[in-house]
């Protein structure tokens, strides 16, 4: 597809869903978003994602990830919209935007990190975000310091793979444990603190990892996410919590429009 064929895409694409948008309502339940970038751009301006919250919020509950996790390993069910942020990869606007921004509407998020990332050179990390995440160049990922100081104000720091690895690829089980369970050894040896939470790179069930890889991360972990199936909380008999993808840079009444269908146990 030409550059141009595609953002004739995106243009009708967004004319389509302003249509569908129009007055939607989020559904009752807990909805596990997950993001990865303030913006695409090398210039960052949170307002536009403050204005996303404000407009959010008034049709939903923000609450911190945690406790909408906690939630729903209870199995509760309630009877409005709450919806609880995370971000994937690591990004250092997760801590110079994205963070500050959630804090003002007590969302205080999950943010799922590669370790190999936060301490790459730069060889390593032009590689990652060209081949792994495919974002541009001028993008930076968190340092520990950041990392730890995000959880002391209450936000909780997960596991995303060592490299940011399909695991569905991976053949060698001595792999699979470094790449699922070794992240969680460093996170917690950088930050002294318990990393419970871990979330599969690129999330979908089948063609981005398998039950074993589940069965691994069990090891490890209390709490497991996908990205993949949001229409149902739970996948893979239960183990793992599903997400929903949403960037701070996106439409919110698109935003209401995608969480506006009901959710199961």
């Amino acid at each position: 597809m030409s550059n141009i064929q595609s953002k004739v895409r995106s243009v009708v694409r967004d004319l389509a869903l302003n249509v569908l948008a129009r007055g939607a309502n989020p559904s009752k339940g807990i909805h596990l978003l997950n993001g990865h970038l303030l913006s695409k751009s090398d210039k960052l301006d949170s307002d536009f994602f403050d204005y996303q919250l404000k407009i959010i919020s008034k049709k939903s509950t923000i609450v911190p990830f945690a406790e909408a996790v906690r939630l729903l390993n209870l199995k509760k069910t309630v009877n409005h919209s709450l919806i609880a942020f995370s971000y994937d990869d690591g990004f250092a606007e997760c801590y110079s935007h994205i963070a500050p921004v959630l804090e003002k509407y007590d969302g205080y998020a999950c943010f799922f990190i590669c370790p190999n990332f936060i301490d790459g050179n730069k060889e390593y990390i032009k590689s990652f975000l060209t081949d792994k995440v495919h974002q541009k160049g001028f993008k930076k990922p968190m340092n520990w310091k950041q990392i730890s100081e995000l959880n002391s104000r209450g936000h909780t720091i997960g596991a995303h793979t060592m490299d940011h690895i399909r695991v569905s690829e991976i053949i060698d089980n001595k792999d699979l444990h470094y790449q699922i369970g070794g992240c969680k050894s460093v996170i917690e040896s950088y930050t002294k603190i318990d990393c419970d939470y871990f979330a599969f790179t690129y999330g979908h069930f089948g063609r981005d990892f398998d039950i074993n890889a589940v069965n691994i991360a069990r090891k490890y972990y209390k709490n497991i996410f996908s990205a993949f199936n949001y229409e149902k909380y739970f996948c893979c008999n239960g183990f793992v919590l599903n997400r929903r993808h949403a960037e701070p840079f996106w439409n919110a009444n698109h935003i209401n429009y995608f969480i506006s269908k009901s959710k199961t146990y």
